[in-house]
C-alpha cells in the first residue's frame, strides 16, 4: 500500500519534460516578480514557463496528494498494526504493550511532518489559488535557520532514541 505513494512522485519528477520549456522566460519573470531577492545564487532558473498548461497544474496536485495522502495512509496503516497486535491471542501481554508502544512511537515519528511540513505548502496553496499574500509563507521560508524547520530533524531523535530495540542495546561481547 506504502508503494502506491510513489507514483505520483515519479509522475511529478516526469511532469517537466513535457512541458513547454523556456528558461529566459522564467528567469525573466521570476526577477520581475521577486526585484528586492538576489537571485544570482540560484542560476541558471529553471521552472514551468506556463504555470496555466496541465502539466504545472498536474504537478502541483499530485505534490498535494503526496503530502496529505504520505501521513494518512502511514496512520491507518499503524491503526491496522495495533488492531492486529489487539487481537494476537499468542502473544503476552508485555509483548503486546511493547510493540503497541513501537507503533505508536512509529505513528508519532510519522505524523511530525504533517505539523512541520504540511501547514507551509498549504498556505502557499491558496495564497496562489486565491490571490491573496500569506506573510506567513514567506516568515517561514525566507530564513533557512528557522526552528520550524529544524523541529523534525531534533524531535525524530527522541523515537529512534525510545523505542530502540533491546538487541541493539545489550549485545553480546564478541570473541
Amino acid at each position: 500500500m506504502i508503494c502506491f505513494t510513489y507514483i505520483p512522485s515519479i509522475i511529478t519528477i516526469i511532469l517537466p519534460f513535457t512541458s513547454e520549456w523556456n528558461f529566459k522566460e522564467v528567469s525573466a519573470f521570476t526577477y520581475l516578480e521577486h526585484p528586492t531577492y538576489n537571485l544570482t545564487i540560484y542560476e541558471p532558473i529553471i521552472g514551468f514557463y506556463n504555470i496555466y498548461s496541465f502539466q504545472f497544474i498536474a504537478a502541483t496536485f499530485l505534490l498535494i496528494f503526496g503530502a496529505y495522502a504520505v501521513p494518512t495512509i502511514s496512520g491507518l496503516l499503524t491503526h491496522r498494526v495495533i488492531n492486529l497486535i489487539n487481537a494476537n491471542q499468542s502473544m503476552s501481554p508485555k509483548t503486546k504493550e511493547q510493540s503497541k508502544t513501537l507503533a505508536y512511537g512509529l505513528g508519532c515519528q510519522t505524523f511530525l511532518p504533517v505539523v512541520c511540513y504540511i501547514p507551509l505548502p498549504t498556505l502557499y496553496i491558496i495564497s496562489q489559488m486565491f490571490k491573496v499574500e500569506v506573510l506567513l509563507t514567506e516568515l517561514y521560508t525566507r530564513d533557512e535557520r528557522n526552528s520550524v524547520f529544524r523541529l523534525p530533524s531534533s524531535v525524530f531523535r527522541l523515537p529512534s532514541s525510545v523505542f530502540r530495540l533491546p538487541s541493539s542495546v545489550f549485545r553480546l561481547p564478541s570473541s
